[in-house]
């Protein structure tokens, strides 16, 4: 969501063992741990095609818009929170996360290796005609210092 990944305030709820509430306290009583790039609130937009995968409140839908926290944001509510179940969550989330990261950076080393490698073929592709066109043209085969063979 807006190009970075998120989770809203009610998934972290029911991960942390809090009500939403809870966590809008935190919040609100913390806004200094809070600064841009942690969390924001959802826009009406944002919320519309959203709200049909989440239960509604008893007025007929959710009074607040959801609030969507950033890693960041996560890792500092934790440390607002400090419940056992929030610590044990983040530490799970964290080591999901770390291996995310570094299979990822597996992923792009492989990546890398495999453009690399086409590199090194197109330019042996490239050379190999060229090479061939100068024998074609001269009957001579020319080599990279300029000789004749």
């Amino acid at each position: 969501m807006r190009g970075t990944k998120v989770i809203l305030d009610s998934d972290l709820a029911e991960l942390y063992g809090v009500e939403i509430k809870r966590i809008n306290e935190a919040v609100t009583n913390n806004p200094e741990k809070f600064p841009k790039g942690y969390l924001f609130e959802l826009t009406r937009e944002e919320w519309t095609p959203l709200k049909s995968k989440f239960s509604t409140s008893n007025r007929g839908g959710k009074v607040k818009l959801p609030t969507a926290f950033t890693e960041k944001g996560l890792y500092m509510l934790a440390t607002i929170l400090k419940s056992a179940q929030t610590v044990q969550t983040t530490i799970a989330i964290n080591a999901i996360m770390s291996v995310a990261a570094f299979n990822f950076r597996k992923l792009v080393q492989k990546w890398n290796h495999f453009y690399f490698s086409l590199f090194l073929v197109s330019q042996i592709i490239h050379i190999q005609p060229y090479k061939q066109s100068q024998t074609a043209l001269t009957g001579q085969n020319l080599n990279f210092s300029g000789s004749t063979t």
